[in-house]
This record gives structure tokens, C-alpha cells and sequence, in this order.
């Protein structure tokens, strides 16, 4: 199958998914599931364990970023192009920010 085709039907059971998931019922949810077992706060911070454990996802994903976007190229280094280093990049932004609304959430 040529590439084209299979990214239509990917991008088309994507497509399907999406619509069928628009017509089904909200999920209910328990409001006990957002009760936390550690609710004392920490430096002012509700929650506070539970929004400070997010702390080295944010400083993993800051760091991978930074090693991602200034490691350099070539035969003896991480990346032998450049368009090697965005993969990684975008997964350790993805990190950073899981830390962050993580945070935010809790």
C-alpha cells in the first residue's frame, strides 16, 4: 500500500472514531474520584505532596528539551541530522508539560 493511502486510512479511522465517540453519552464519573489521600498543604499549596511530586517531570522534561534542542550532530553524536533532534524534542515537551498540568490539576 503506497504511503498516501495509508495515511488516509489512518487519518480516516481517526476520523470515524471521533464522530462515533461524539454521539455516546458522557462517561459518569464518581465525585470521590477527585478526593486525594493526602490533602495538607505544602509552602501554600493544596494538595501540596501531590502537586510538588510533579516537580521532576517538569525538571526531566526541561532538561531532555535542552539536551535535545543543543546536543550536536554528526557520525559521533546523538543525532547524525538535525531533523533527528525534533522526535525527541517534542516528546521531552510533552514531559515538561505533563508535570505542569499535572500541578495544575492537583
Amino acid at each position: 500500500m503506497a504511503r498516501g493511502a495509508r495515511i488516509g486510512v489512518l487519518v480516516g479511522a481517526a476520523a470515524a472514531a471521533a464522530a462515533v465517540a461524539s454521539f455516546l453519552p458522557p462517561i459518569p464519573q464518581d465525585p470521590a474520584y477527585h478526593r486525594f489521600a493526602d490533602t495538607r498543604a505544602v509552602w501554600g499549596a493544596v494538595n501540596g505532596w501531590a502537586v510538588l511530586s510533579n516537580l521532576p517531570f517538569v525538571l526531566v522534561g526541561l532538561w531532555g528539551l535542552r539536551w535535545a534542542l543543543t546536543a550536536p550532530d554528526g557520525a559521533s553524536a546523538p543525532f547524525l541530522e538535525s531533523r533527528e533532534r525534533w522526535p525527541y524534542a517534542i516528546f521531552f515537551a510533552g514531559v515538561a508539560l505533563t508535570g505542569a498540568g499535572s500541578a495544575y490539576y492537583h
